[in-house]
């Protein structure tokens, strides 16, 4: 039977209009189907039977599918049972494959080429030779289609020959092996490969970036440290020069050098240009510390519902500031908290006022408490309750020889019990009792 009117079964019309109706499809089946059995005789292997009625079923498949981006990606031709881009190269092994006339001998592909070349693809439906690589990954512009689109049926020159004075020549494969075109097809193949086990280009993008991200993130985590440590020695941050000819350039930077000694990745981003070291990021960083170090404060003093204020003033460089502190219960144990400084120098707005009796700050005349009505009329005046608590001991105290006893008496256990190593008797008794002096 003429080859030509064996294959003619699978040159299908293209139909006018872009969805194919059901009337063409079940023409196209049948056709397809009522082939078969003479498609059968002429390779002589029953296997191919269930290979053409695959083929029917895909072509049928093939006709429906619209999107025309996911039909150009999977293949390059329209030859149904080559493989596709996640299965491989397709490499049927069959019984007897096709043989074709070749002057007075008849020839046919072998499966020894599988071994030899790994992107070879053998179609059982055109009975033709397909380069795998050229056919998925490849362009449609390349002059030489033969081994991507039609298919390699000329059997003859598989395996080379020998022409005059018995010099080999190169076979077809091989040439087309050695070609730049199918280079940069197994080039872009292989690359699809190692994608499937180390990720895409955008997953290994991705993850250098979140590597990076960790990175940066132990360089400021080692540089905080350094600055609380400095903060919590109270020592000085910045030196007198810190340009790079400096023998000190001050205790930070001396500070991220002596790490950098001894942490390779820190060394790397300390010796970058923008290593977060400059003044206004030390300021920063240290306001962020002392911005959680308040809130950590404040949610000590809300879960014990009960604290006291303590302030104290002072003038620094012209400058009135006020301490603050405060004190509260945490888990049995009294906390002494400081709060921060605060510039009361041009802010002076006070509604009351507390001192001592003496007439220097309470004097209604002359006093602190009478100059400050001048400025502020709503701060009244109020005397101090501890001070009036001591005069009134006092007062008592000569009055009552008992209360006198008394506090005389406190007084001077408070003395004794402050060097009680002067005693030589009580540090017997201590000693005897196994009480540290």
């Amino acid at each position: 039977m003429d080859k030509k009117s064996v294959f003619s079964i699978f040159n299908i019309k293209k139909s006018v209009s872009s969805t194919p109706t059901e009337k063409d499809i079940k023409e196209n089946n049948d056709g397809i189907l009522q082939s078969s059995s003479r498609v059968v005789d002429s390779f002589g292997s029953g296997s191919v039977t269930t290979l053409l009625e695959e083929n029917a079923n895909l072509l049928s498949n093939s006709q429906t599918c619209t999107d025309p981006q996911i039909n150009s990606f999977q293949s390059n031709t329209r030859v149904n049972d080559l493989g596709d881009i996640d299965s491989g190269p397709a490499k049927p092994i069959l019984e007897k494959y096709p043989q074709t006339q070749f002057g007075s001998q008849k020839r046919g592909f072998s499966p020894t080429v599988y071994t030899c070349f790994d992107w070879i693809e053998y179609s059982v439906v055109e009975d033709a030779i397909f380069c795998y690589p050229c056919r998925i990954f490849g362009s449609r512009t390349v002059a030489n289609m033969e081994f991507s689109t039609k298919g390699f049926r000329n059997c003859k020159k598989i395996f080379g020959s020998r022409g005059i004075g018995l010099k080999y020549t190169k076979s077809k494969l091989e040439l087309h092996s050695s070609c730049q075109y199918h280079l940069t097809c197994m080039t872009r193949w292989h690359a699809h490969i190692q994608s499937k086990t180390t990720g895409s280009v955008h997953t290994l993008v991705t993850n250098a970036h979140r590597d990076k991200i960790l990175e940066n993130r132990d360089y400021m985590l080692t540089l905080i440290d350094i600055i609380l440590f400095l903060a919590h020695q109270g020592v000085a941050f910045r030196g007198h020069i810190e340009n790079e000819t400096s023998l000190n350039q001050g205790n930070l930077k001396e500070a991220c050098k002596l790490m950098a000694k001894y942490n390779p990745t820190f060394a790397l981003n300390y010796a970058k240009p923008t290593n977060h070291t400059s003044w206004l990021i030390q300021n920063e960083i240290i306001e962020i510390c002392a911005k959680h170090v308040r809130n950590t404060i404040v949610e000590d003093i809300i879960s014990a519902g009960m604290y006291s204020v303590s302030c104290d003033e002072a003038r620094c460089h012209k400058e009135e500031q006020l301490a603050v502190c405060v004190r509260y219960p945490k888990n049995l144990k009294v906390e002494e908290r400081f709060v921060g400084f605060l510039d009361v120098s041009q802010s002076q707005n006070a509604d009351s006022q507390s001192y001592d009796g003496a007439s220097v700050m309470s004097g209604h005349t002359g006093g602190v408490q009478a100059k400050l009505k001048e400025i502020r009329p709503q701060a009244i005046y109020v005397h101090c309750m501890a001070h009036k608590l001591n005069l009134v001991v006092i007062d008592m105290c000569k009055h009552l020889k008992d209360a006198r006893n008394l506090f005389n008496g406190l007084e001077a256990l408070s003395v004794h019990f402050s060097q009680p190593t002067k005693n030589k008797k009580m540090t017997d008794i201590q000693e005897n009792l196994g009480v540290n002096p």
